[in-house]
């Protein structure tokens, strides 16, 4: 169990946010302790911390501090794509003069602050997991495959995932991926059929889709080791909605591990025609119950047609979302966010391509620092990076320091849609499994209610 003994500098600060969020010592792990995580185990809610997380624990009880580099790390090597999908924040074709300006959609991250950069992490310790993707196509950098043997030759403990639309991968770059053990592909497809991955990726046929499959499916009979693990992501609209279950068919059809569906993020007065009005999201609900009941706590499905089996990551966040009316005005998370601290400051940062760092996924307005000018060692323990972790215990998102976050100015937050939800709603399991199971349980019964699934 993790030792809660704050410095004497944040007794009185950690004080009001222990009472706050619950972040006390409580007794020994008694019986009745033990068999309530055994239960929410069994309903797949027990967030075991791992070794990393005590220095999190750490940090989080200073109150603004980091004692390790961040668990998870988004690295947006390229803003270039190849692809103009419909419901992108940079390059849908429907953004006209919104869309992303010629000089940043050709920003690319050198080689040589990557290399600096994962340095600094090994250096730091405590990262466990690198994503490759942002706001273009990761494979279109000139140094691609040298990022990835770098990455995994410098720490192969490292899980390395590569966010892809997958139709640049060529026979050499996938064998290369399979003979370095790049752990996971998220595969961007946001389609179970040819006609609706045309529909959504307009400068795409139908002939495209049906090329990545085959190759998908390829990739799945010749991976080592269950790797790399495939994970299909779709985003849902007015356009695909229909298509949820056909997604589904085609992911257990490729033998995919993972496949994660998540609602569009619109761009106003550009994008929000897409968005799923009161039929729609009704109908959409309906769709994913259907499958859901053949699903067990740890959200694996199983095929009743041919008993294989794949994991659908976030089908009850989904449903949360969708159970809100106002999900039809493209607010997702506005009470989900307010239940519970901000800890991404400990655990998550984002870099993007032009050599800025954030502190998450909406957070591109809100730079602490840029890699062409300081380390990043320097960024992540800079005063600004501290002052955004201690608001994230203090402040609600509603407080005008979050006016900045996401993709419209005129929204009061971007939070209110929080793409970094689950990371922090994993961290306060933690927390709570390890300081006061009766908070545990009071946050588990109201979190449900506030599903009304």
């Amino acid at each position: 169990m993790v030792s809660f003994n704050p410095s004497h500098m944040w007794k009185q600060l950690w004080y009001q946010i222990s009472t706050s969020i619950g972040l006390r010592p409580y007794g020994s792990d008694n019986y009745l302790d033990r068999k309530i995580k055994s239960m929410f185990g069994k309903r797949g809610l027990h967030c075991v911390p791992t070794e990393s997380d005590g220095l999190v624990f750490e940090g989080i009880r200073d109150g603004s501090k980091s004692f390790a580099a961040p668990e998870v790390v988004h690295l947006d090597l390229t803003n270039r794509c190849n692809l103009d999908c419909i419901a992108c924040w940079c390059h849908s074709p429907l953004l006209a003069e919104m869309a992303m300006p010629d000089d940043l959609r050709n920003k690319i991250l050198p080689f040589n602050v990557i290399t600096d950069l994962i340095d600094d992490l090994i250096q730091m310790g405590g990262t466990h997991q690198i994503k490759l993707g942002g706001g273009g196509e990761p494979t279109m950098h000139p140094h691609f495959r040298d990022i990835l043997a770098y990455i995994k030759r410098k720490d192969s403990n490292i899980e390395l995932d590569v966010n892809t639309n997958f139709t640049l991968l060529d026979e050499k770059l996938i064998a290369l991926m399979i003979d370095l053990e790049v752990d996971l592909l998220t595969v961007s497809l946001w389609a179970g059929t040819p006609t609706v991955y045309a529909r959504t990726h307009p400068n795409k046929t139908e002939e495209t889709f049906k090329r990545l499959v085959d190759r998908l499916k390829a990739l799945a009979q010749l991976k080592r080791n269950g790797r790399p693990r495939i994970s299909i992501h779709n985003v849902i609209m007015n356009l695909n909605y229909h298509d949820v279950e056909a997604m589904l068919e085609l992911a257990l059809d490729i033998g995919a591990d993972e496949i994660t569906y998540v609602l569009i993020d619109p761009v106003a007065g550009k994008t929000e025609h897409l968005l799923l009005n009161h039929e729609e999201r009704l109908a959409l609900i309906k769709s994913l119950k259907r499958f859901r009941r053949r699903m067990d706590p740890y959200d694996k499905y199983v095929d009743p047609r041919t008993g294989h089996s794949i994991k659908v990551t976030n089908c009850i966040e989904l449903l949360r979302r969708l159970s809100q009316s106002a999900t039809e005005k493209g607010f997702y998370d506005k009470k989900a966010v307010d239940m519970i601290p901000c800890y991404i400051g400990w655990i998550y940062a984002r870099i993007m391509a032009d050599g800025s760092v954030v502190p998450c996924c909406k957070g591109h307005r809100l730079v602490m620092g840029n890699l062409h000018k300081l380390r990043f060692n320097e960024i992540w323990h800079c005063a600004k990076y501290s002052r955004f972790r201690y608001n994230g215990l203090t402040l609600k998102r509603s407080n005008p320091y979050y006016s900045v976050m996401g993709n419209d100015l005129t929204k009061q937050t971007g939070c209110y849609n929080c793409d970094n939800l689950m990371h922090n709603l994993v961290m306060h399991r933690k927390i709570l499994s390890q300081t006061s199971i009766s908070k545990w349980v009071g946050f588990e019964l109201y979190y449900r209610i506030c599903k009304r699934l």
